[in-house]
């Protein structure tokens, strides 16, 4: 008796479809790119006072935007970025839209973020289960 009733659950789930797979995927990625966005801290004034650091990536981003060079300038003599070229290479459409304040390319990595979060749970999804792919978005 128990057996079958384990078949008819089973049955079930099966009779879904991919259709309902497929919204209760986008159902699940909207709740973790929700959560994502609200518990990321992604204001610009947040974004400006952040460590030195912060700003070899967005001096040089700005420069490309303003004098069509990607470079530093450090002691009113222009030097490459001391960093890998990339980063400044994202921020510039940011800048571009958004405005030349340094606090707006937190809009970039917010950005990122969430590709992340949609990437990870998607990979984890494929490997192990929907709720797994769940659980590792919203635990990255």
């Amino acid at each position: 008796m128990a057996l079958s009733s384990q078949r008819s659950k089973r049955v079930s789930t099966e009779a879904l479809g991919s259709g309902a797979r497929r919204c209760i995927d986008y159902l699940l990625l909207t709740i973790l790119l929700v959560t994502a966005w609200v518990f990321v801290p992604h204001s610009p004034k947040f974004a400006a006072n952040l460590q030195q650091d912060a700003v070899e990536f967005v001096v040089p981003a700005i420069n490309l935007l303003e004098n069509g060079r990607l470079l530093m300038v450090r002691y009113m003599h222009p030097s490459p970025p001391a960093h890998p070229i990339g980063l400044a290479l994202l921020l510039a459409p940011f800048y571009a839209v958004l405005g030349h304040f340094p606090g707006n390319g937190i809009y970039c990595i917010a950005l990122c973020l969430l590709g992340a979060v949609v990437g990870i749970y998607l990979i984890a999804r494929k490997l192990v289960s929907p709720t797994c792919g769940l659980l590792a978005g919203l635990f990255f």
